[in-house]
């Protein structure tokens, strides 16, 4: 018993720990997909940018050639000097005059940082002239000086620099920022996803704590029932007749005989749950009879008037593992009883072999409160479910049994509200006996 525990609990960690790689891989779909996004976004961004970058940069450049042109055209030292100050006063880009040594004559827009700084650099002192040389040094990085021309010699009178202005630097740093904005959002889009699986996996422990509380309980209550019940003989006034007693005892051993056997089936499930279950030919068929006359015994104690009903084709046995196929039909037979709202609920279970398909189809049919159309796309996520007193894990393993260790499917058909649903199971028959 200790060991099949020990199984039971490895088996659940490896069910948790592939439910977090489908997840994982989820989201790195999601962030791959995020990321494309993102780089086409950026990409537009930066083209767009460069455009006005450009753009400007052309302005600027026929902005300085018509200064150029002013400079030299005749006008007096005097007016031509007081001309170009108030032209580059009324410019954007940076725009400074030097002499034909390299000394700062004229300069507006000049500010002592690259960026946003306010303070422009004023008056030639020594340490203004330091930031005007390492200024012209930046800009004959970028653009060629436009030299400047006395009209009355032609002789040169010094050189034009200019630079970006701060639209096109903030321009040309847009798309760094854009990325790094990016990278935020996908770290934020990172952590929330993180958080979400957190969670779903610890709600998961706490489903599949009480789904093992309860797949246990019945058989053990039943147990201690039997062993109280036994205790009850000794008291018995009269005693109990020798034929009597060992009648009642081969009866109620082989009542907790199953009751064992049903422990050993429920540990054997979870069990194999994170792991690779054998497969084995059965008969799905007998498989379903099983299950609801399982069902049939305790409906009486359910108080509820529920008819089976069964519509089996005729197909040889298919590999699966029946241990585990059980426990979906169980759980789709648990969740129609507990749907069933009117006096006579019907259940009805239909097999057939999809020839062209080739697969085995079961139909699980009921007249229940049926599942609205919201529902039916989050039935089978983990934690769903509509039940006060439900823990959302049966439809959540019932879909890991049959589509990841089955290679089958299983979806709602159809479901009305207060009419019924229609589960299909589809099992693929590629190792199917041939009947008869």
């Amino acid at each position: 018993m200790n060991r099949t525990l020990k199984q039971l609990a490895v088996g659940s960690g490896l069910y948790f720990l592939l439910l977090k790689i489908k997840s994982a891989t989820s989201s790195k779909i999601f962030f791959i997909l995020g990321a494309v996004i993102l780089v086409f976004y950026f990409g537009i961004v930066f083209f767009v940018t460069r455009d006005l970058r450009d753009e400007t940069i052309g302005a600027t450049k026929a902005y300085t050639a018509l200064i150029e042109t002013m400079v030299a055209s005749n006008m007096s030292y005097e007016d031509a000097t007081r001309a170009l100050k108030n032209m580059m006063g009324e410019s954007s880009p940076p725009l400074m005059v030097t002499d034909t040594s390299g000394k700062p004559v004229i300069w507006e827009k000049v500010y002592t940082d690259l960026l946003y700084s306010e303070k422009e650099l004023g008056k030639l002192s020594p340490e203004n002239r330091k930031s005007l040389e390492e200024r012209i040094d930046k800009f004959k990085k970028k653009y060629h000086p436009r030299p400047l021309y006395n009209e009355d010699n032609k002789a040169k009178a010094g050189y034009l620099f200019f630079g970006n202005a701060r639209f096109v630097r903030t321009v040309y740093l847009l798309p760094f920022l854009e990325i790094g904005l990016g990278v935020i959002f996908v770290l934020i889009i990172y952590f929330i996803f993180r958080i979400i699986r957190v969670t779903e996996r610890s709600n998961l422990w706490v489903g599949l704590a009480k789904e093992t509380a309860h797949q246990l309980g019945t058989p053990i209550s039943s147990l201690m029932g039997w062993v109280e019940y036994m205790r009850t003989y000794q008291d018995a006034d009269p005693p109990i007749e020798a034929s009597v007693l060992v009648s009642q005892l081969q009866k109620i051993c082989n009542d907790m005989d199953n009751d064992l056997k049903r422990l050993s089936k429920v540990t054997n499930r979870f069990s194999q749950i994170g792991s690779v279950p054998a497969l084995a030919p059965c008969d799905i068929n007998e498989s379903l009879k099983d299950v609801a006359t399982y069902f049939k015994v305790r409906l009486p104690l359910l108080r509820k008037k529920i008819e089976i009903k069964f519509s089996f084709g005729e197909f040889g046995p298919i590999d699966v593992n029946r241990d585990l196929l059980e426990w979906v039909f169980e759980n789709l037979m648990k969740n129609s009883i507990d749907a069933m709202f009117r006096d006579a609920g019907v259940i009805e279970i239909k097999t057939e072999f999809l020839r062209q398909e080739n697969i085995i189809r079961i139909q699980h049919i009921d007249n229940g409160k049926g599942v609205s159309k919201e529902n039916q796309k989050t039935i089978f996520a983990p934690g769903f479910t509509t039940k006060k007193r439900g823990w959302g894990l049966g439809l959540t393993l019932a879909k890991r049994i049959i589509e990841d260790y089955h290679n089958g499917r299983i979806y709602v058909n159809w479901s009305q509200k207060d009419r019924g649903t229609i589960f299909f199971i589809d099992l693929p028959a590629e190792n199917r006996t041939t009947h008869g």
